[in-house]
C-alpha cells in the first residue's frame, strides 16, 4: 500500500487504470513496469496513448548527448541506438509525464540541459537521501558509478546525498560555448524535476523495494507533480 503521509499537503492522486508505457526497446530492460501495476496503473506498448512513460535503468549514454568528451576509457562518447530511440520519444512527447529511473533519470536530465558526472564513488550501496523541502530522510537504492548534475536554470532538485568523496568529469567540452555553473556539487543529486517539459528523475530504483518507504515517496512525488503539470497545463 502507498503511504498516505505526503512530502507536500497535496492529495494523493489515483493512479488506478492509469495508461503508462515502460520502454524496452533495443537494449534496454523493463524491470518496472510491476511496481506501477502493483497500484493499479495499466502497462500499454505505445506512448501515444499513456499518461507516464517511464525510462529504465542500464548502460552508460554518451557523452556526445551532454557535450563532453569521455573523461576516461571504456565509457561511450557516440549515442547507442538505444539513446537514440529514447531521445527521439523525449521529443516526440513533449506534453506527457515523463519518469527516468536511474539511467533514464540520467538520461533525461541530459536532455534537460543537465550534464552528468562520468564516475562517482560509494553510489555502489544503499544510502540516505533528504528531501531537499521537507528534510525528511529516506533509505535509497543505489547502484549506479555516474550520477546527474542538473540544469539549475529549469531543474528543480528535490532530494540530495552526502556519499561520494570522489566525482569525475570532463571540463573539456567538445561544443564550444557549452558549460553550466553548479551551485552545490559537493551535493550529490538524487532527484529533480523539470516542470517545462513533465520530467521527473530518480537516480535510484524505486522498482527494487516495492512498499518500501522510498518507493512510496517516488509515488508522492509522481502524484504531486502530475497534478502540478494538468494544473499548469489547464
Amino acid at each position: 500500500m502507498i503511504s498516505t503521509t505526503l512530502t507536500t499537503t497535496t492529495p494523493l492522486m489515483n493512479f488506478k487504470d492509469m495508461p503508462f508505457t515502460s520502454l524496452n526497446e533495443y537494449g534496454g530492460l523493463d524491470s518496472s513496469s510491476h511496481l506501477f501495476r502493483g497500484i493499479g496503473m495499466r502497462p500499454i506498448k505505445d506512448p501515444e496513448s499513456a499518461t507516464l512513460i517511464v525510462f529504465n535503468g542500464g548502460a552508460d549514454i554518451g557523452t556526445k548527448i551532454y557535450h563532453e568528451r569521455p573523461a576516461y576509457r571504456g565509457v561511450p562518447f557516440e549515442p547507442s541506438r538505444r539513446d537514440e530511440e529514447e531521445i527521439a520519444i523525449f521529443n516526440r512527447f513533449p506534453n506527457t509525464f515523463k519518469l527516468g529511473i536511474c539511467r533514464g533519470a540520467q538520461l533525461l536530465n541530459c536532455l534537460n540541459g543537465g550534464t552528468l558526472w562520468q564516475d562517482v564513488d560509494r553510489h555502489t550501496r544503499d544510502h540516505m537521501i533528504v528531501d531537499t523541502r521537507t528534510g525528511e530522510k529516506i533509505r535509497a537504492t543505489s547502484t549506479h558509478h555516474q550520477m546527474m548534475r542538473p540544469n539549475y536554470k529549469t531543474g528543480v532538485v528535490i532530494a540530495t546525498a552526502d556519499e561520494s568523496t570522489r566525482k569525475l568529469a570532463n571540463p573539456d567540452h567538445w561544443e564550444a560555448g557549452h558549460s553550466l555553473f553548479y551551485p552545490d556539487d559537493h551535493k550529490d543529486t538524487e532527484i529533480v524535476w523539470y516542470p517545462q517539459t513533465r520530467t521527473l528523475c530518480i537516480q535510484g530504483h524505486p522498482e527494487y523495494v516495492p512498499g518500501s518507504r522510498f518507493a512510496d515517496y517516488c509515488f508522492e512525488l509522481m502524484s504531486e507533480f502530475m497534478q502540478e503539470s494538468l494544473q499548469f497545463a489547464g
